[in-house]
């Protein structure tokens, strides 16, 4: 978990953003957030999945090199999704967009591609309360 570029006091962070090195894939982006009552909520919403429900990635490797992952906030590849394309293909994948739809179609269908799934546990569901100190 990252908090990019926080103001001298901590009261505002220019982003903020979960990964996995088990996965390609990341959380998106959670900009521009001032560290107040009202952000309070929505900040705590967007680390839910990391403390507490867990999340989900499913990675789509092309030609063996990573194509895009589709990251989800909730694990069994459920809930709010955001999709993280690869640099590898970059202006690629714009300069050939009609072949990479058809690219995109056969990867759903299971014709092209390899699929990964990864489940990132929760934190708090990883930590037990130390007994007997």
């Amino acid at each position: 978990m990252s908090f990019i570029w926080p103001d001298d006091e901590w009261k505002k962070v220019s982003d903020i953003q979960y990964w996995n090195k088990k996965t390609e894939g990341w959380s998106g982006e959670f900009g521009d957030v001032e560290f107040n009552e009202e952000n309070k909520e929505k900040v705590d919403k967007f680390l839910d999945s990391v403390f507490e429900t867990g999340w989900s990635s499913k990675d789509i490797y092309l030609f063996g090199k990573h194509y895009k992952s589709i990251v989800f906030d909730r694990p069994n590849l459920k809930g709010h999704k955001f999709t993280y394309w690869s640099s590898n293909y970059g202006c690629l994948a714009l300069i050939l967009l009609p072949i990479f739809l058809i690219i995109g179609l056969l990867i759903r269908i299971g014709i092209l591609g390899r699929t990964e799934t990864i489940e990132i546990e929760a934190i708090n569901k990883k930590t037990t309360p130390q007994q007997g100190i």
